[in-house]
């Protein structure tokens, strides 16, 4: 063959395979989705998830593909409708996809949201179509509600004694998917049904329960009934428990005491406490005959009481006595009243405390504990100097007297306002105290103070010592040194040196002259 024709072949061959790529050219590229799952987290039924974007690109099939960027006729895939399949509970929120031809390295985004309307797993799909293929994302998530089951969702109490309580427990578990709060729970009806919980303290997590009590105290012989509604976050709410029951009266004596316990506080030891009273009130149907009531410990049932002598009658007959704390040891205390009687409980006992305490004492603090004068001229006088006396304590200072003591403690002169006197607690008074020595000697002395604070007598010791006056002349100055002022002594002292020193200088500078 000749190379001319064979080359037209070749030509030729090369062109037909070209216009066959070009004409389907998007078979070199596909679709790639980020992510390629779109997972959503629990969500409360009821409530949207927040929006979550799926990314599209147009890539290459593989490496050797044929890439036709440039040529003429090479185009990208183009995105039909995108929708979504089993999508009830799931929204596109944005598309900026259907319609769009993507070329190699191109992409685009839609978002979705999840929106569950039951409590149970969803899996939706996103489709992307194409003129070649159908591509999808799964979607996939689970919406989740509290719900609420009552162990009881009715009470019959059934009869009950008048005054008495009995009482039903219901508990309410999350036997739901997600966390359950109860806002409230209420009873509508007859007020001798009321309830008590530990449901509203916080959330109850899934499959834990929190108790409901109630309690039926009828308050006659009569017929009763009443709704417990329980509201919360869960779906059917409010949950309901409907309740009833019957009074009857005692066919015996049933005393009840109001208070049911005593607490006297605080009593000061070896003092008796101002009385409480208590009232015995018999519910039942036959007479409350009382025999004895007594105290124990520093307890004790004090005055005359009609619960001794006359039967209490049925039906809410009354009586009273009274009782009284007197502790002779500080601290906490408790003991009971005892109360005999032809109930089929007695004896009954109530509880009763109180504590015992002893008095603050005052105390004192004095500004400084001694006076020290030193050395004073015999027949001068040195002072005054004080001391302050401070209430420290919590209760009244009591100062029952004040005196100077000693040897020779006639040297001393001592003023106060503090004898006789009762300092608040702060309060303050003040001793002045004078040293005049009489002879050369030294002095020794205290005051003391006696009062209620502890360690009284407190004492201020008092020190001194007399000496003579200075005497002696010199250098025909005719100074007087005798003088009974120590000051006035010392100054003339000073001025004979002055003068000295001045007679001496003269002296020398007229030595130096002459040579």
């Amino acid at each position: 063959m000749r190379p001319r024709k064979l080359f037209l072949i070749l030509f030729l061959s090369i062109l037909l395979t070209s216009l066959n790529v070009f004409a389907d050219s998007d078979s070199h590229l596909k679709l790639r989705f980020d992510p390629s799952t779109v997972s959503f987290p629990n969500t409360r039924v009821g409530q949207a998830s927040s929006s979550q974007t799926i990314t599209v690109s147009a890539v290459k099939r593989s490496e050797s593909d044929l890439d036709c960027s440039g040529f003429v006729g090479c185009h990208g895939i183009k995105i039909g409708k995108v929708s979504l399949s089993n999508s009830t509970d799931y929204n596109l929120t944005s598309d900026a996809c259907s319609g769009r031809t993507l070329n190699k390295n191109q992409s685009c985004r839609v978002s979705v949201t999840f929106n569950p309307q039951e409590s149970r797993s969803f899996i939706a799909f996103v489709n992307f179509p194409t003129s070649k293929k159908l591509y999808f994302v799964p979607m996939k998530g689970k919406g989740i509600a509290p719900a609420v089951t009552l162990s009881i969702n009715v009470a019959h109490f059934g009869d009950q004694t008048i005054g008495k309580s009995s009482t039903y427990a219901v508990n309410v578990t999350n036997s739901g998917t997600d966390v359950l709060s109860i806002t409230n729970l209420a009873i509508s009806g007859d007020s001798v049904f009321t309830q008590t919980n530990n449901c509203t303290s916080s959330v109850i997590a899934v499959g834990d329960s929190c108790t409901v009590t109630l309690l039926f105290t009828p308050i006659a012989v009569a017929s009763y009934s009443a709704v417990l509604d329980i509201t919360d976050d869960a779906p059917g709410s409010p949950q309901t428990v409907t309740m009833d029951g019957k009074g009857v009266a005692p066919p015996v004596p049933d005393p009840a005491f109001e208070p049911d316990n005593l607490d006297f506080g605080v009593q000061q030891v070896n003092t008796t406490s101002l009385a409480q009273t208590i009232t015995v009130t018999n519910l039942g149907g036959a007479t409350l005959n009382i025999t004895s009531i007594a105290g124990s410990g520093a307890f004790s049932v004090v005055g005359g009481s009609n619960c001794l002598t006359v039967p209490v009658p049925v039906n809410g007959g009354t009586c009273t006595f009274e009782s009284v704390f007197a502790p002779t040891t500080p601290g906490n205390q408790s003991g009971n009243i005892t109360i005999t009687d032809n109930a089929t409980d007695s004896p009954q006992s109530i509880p009763v405390v109180g504590i015992g305490f002893v008095p603050d004492t005052p105390s004192s603090s004095l500004s400084a504990n001694s006076i020290d004068f030193g050395k004073v001229v015999v027949d001068t006088t040195a002072g005054p100097k004080t001391v302050t006396l401070t209430n420290t304590g919590t209760s009244n200072l009591a100062i029952a007297s004040v005196s100077v003591t000693g040897d020779n403690g006639n040297g001393f002169a001592e003023k106060d306002d503090c004898d006789g006197v009762t300092l608040p607690q702060g309060g303050t008074c003040t001793f002045s105290v004078s040293f005049s020595p009489i002879e050369v000697n030294g002095y020794l002395a205290n005051i003391s103070i006696v009062s209620n604070a502890s360690g009284s007598p407190q004492n201020i010791d008092l020190l001194g010592q007399g000496v003579a006056a200075s005497g002696g002349s010199g250098g025909g100055c005719g100074c007087d040194f005798n003088s009974s002022k120590p000051f006035y002594s010392l100054f003339k002292l000073g001025l004979l040196m002055i003068m000295i020193n001045f007679l001496f200088l003269r002296f020398v500078y007229r030595r130096r002259l002459k040579k």
